[in-house]
């Protein structure tokens, strides 16, 4: 690089072997860098051969951490005259969830694969993740970290954190448990009904529970099952074992606002509507005359529903109701 160095203005000095105190500058820096690393390999557990993400890695921090050489500037900030954004910075190592692509993904695929986050990737805006299984290396942007877990940790669980935790399901679809005594000196009781702790309170305070104040005679002989002191028809029928009925809903119920500017439901009367004679003409005998003047609020009822059918136009369902009409004959014509 001699022509190099005489064209750049550079005089190239070197040190000697074994001394880097000579270079005091690049030597501490490269210690800086290196405290970083290891620091990033220690807590991430990553193995030994992944030491260069380790490096790049701590060099990307470094220049984005403020410092007071530069007046409590980032090296960044002073190379690209603006602050640097730190809301993608994640922990070094960490369980991370990378997207599957959706090309050759079936509908019961999964959707996402673990990997261990490595870094970030010069000029793209993506992670750079580690596939554990088969070591591939590959650059993802929908990721989904896991930020308290490393992978390569020796105590390592791939189980959720408990803030994401999923209750456990619940063993039997009866919301509750019957014990029934069974001395066989004393006289059987009634089954007392607990609620099960997968019922809340305010689910269980709208039921009623049974408590008998003293136990019923000794059972007879085998009876049939509706006979039997237990589910006998008095005790069934009693307060205590009926549930409190549904309330129905006082919630006013009317029409959509969109419904509002139109007549939709006029021709849906209650009485049946009159014959179309008795619509055409009023009490007095002559004809109302609808194409004069209209108000649609001072009309009764009927006269809403025959002013709805007026301007109705029925299409034809078949050839023979198309050829009753005038203007269908003519549009066929046309044709």
């Amino acid at each position: 690089m001699t022509d190099f160095f005489q064209a750049k203005g550079i005089i190239h000095q070197r040190s000697c072997v074994d001394t880097p105190q000579q270079n005091g500058r690049v030597e501490t820096k490269h210690q800086h860098i290196m405290n970083i690393a290891c620091a990033l390999m220690f807590q991430s557990h990553l193995p030994p051969q992944y030491w260069t993400d380790c490096v790049l890695t701590a060099a990307y921090l470094i220049s984005r951490t403020p410092s007071p050489l530069l007046h409590n500037k980032t090296p960044y900030e002073y190379l690209f005259h603006t602050p640097p954004q730190y809301k993608h910075l994640r922990v070094f190592g960490c369980l991370a969830y990378a997207s599957t692509l959706s090309q050759g993904r079936k509908k019961f695929d999964p959707k996402g694969r673990a990997c261990v986050f490595l870094g970030y990737p010069f000029g793209v805006k993506a992670y750079k993740l580690l596939d554990p299984q088969t070591h591939q290396i590959f650059l993802s942007r929908d990721v989904h970290f896991h930020e308290s877990n490393f992978p390569f940790h020796p105590h390592f669980s791939p189980s959720v954190s408990p803030s994401h935790s999923i209750p456990p399901p619940l063993h039997s679809s009866v919301p509750y448990s019957i014990s029934i005594p069974t001395p066989p000196s004393s006289p059987p009781l009634l089954p007392s009904i607990t609620p099960s702790p997968a019922i809340s309170n305010s689910q269980s305070s709208s039921l009623y529970f049974l408590a008998p104040s003293s136990p019923l005679p000794a059972p007879s002989p085998p009876q049939p099952l509706h006979s039997s002191p237990l589910l006998s028809p008095t005790t069934l029928h009693s307060p205590s074992f009926l549930v409190s009925p549904s309330r129905r809903t006082t919630r006013t119920r009317r029409a959509p606002e969109y419904l509002q500017d139109y007549h939709c439901h006029q021709t849906t009367l209650t009485p049946p509507i009159p014959p179309l004679d008795q619509l055409l003409c009023s009490p007095s005998g002559t004809t109302s005359p609808f194409s004069s003047y209209y108000f649609l609020p001072a009309v009764c009822p009927t006269y809403k529903a025959f002013s709805t059918i007026i301007p109705t136009h029925i299409e034809p369902k078949t050839y023979k109701q198309a050829l009753k009409e005038l203007g269908w004959c003519k549009a066929m014509d046309t044709e």
